[in-house]
């Protein structure tokens, strides 16, 4: 539903069991959410990380590949995934051909523990 001269904005993610949502006050607005120690198809985390090359900023991709553990690298893929895939929700653009063209700047210094959600 989208009455004429209403600011709402609504967007749900889900993975597994769990759901996120995200309202606004305005129409745009996106969310997602993935579990980071979920076990992931054993592939490593630069196989992950070249799958979305395309889709990185070369930033991005130096961010990803530079970190010191499996662990790290995959928080950080997840991480921009999620930034990504919410901007796209909120714009209503879908997978475009060129997410490079989107690009985040991620502190390092932001550490997650298993059992979190991005």
């Amino acid at each position: 539903l989208n009455p004429p001269h209403t600011n709402f904005g609504l967007n749900i993610t889900h993975q597994g069991d769990f759901v996120g949502f995200a309202s606004s006050c305005t129409s745009s607005v996106g969310v997602d959410l993935m579990r980071l120690d979920k076990k992931r198809a054993g592939k490593t985390a630069d196989e992950y990380i070249n799958t979305m090359a395309k889709s990185a900023s070369p930033g991005e991709l130096r961010m990803m590949r530079s970190q010191p553990t499996e662990a790290m690298k995959m928080t950080m893929f997840y991480r921009y995934w999620c930034l990504k895939e919410a901007v796209l929700k909120a714009t209503g653009d879908g997978i475009i051909d060129d997410l490079s063209r989107i690009n985040f700047q991620v502190d390092v210094n932001d550490r997650y523990r298993p059992g979190t959600f991005l």
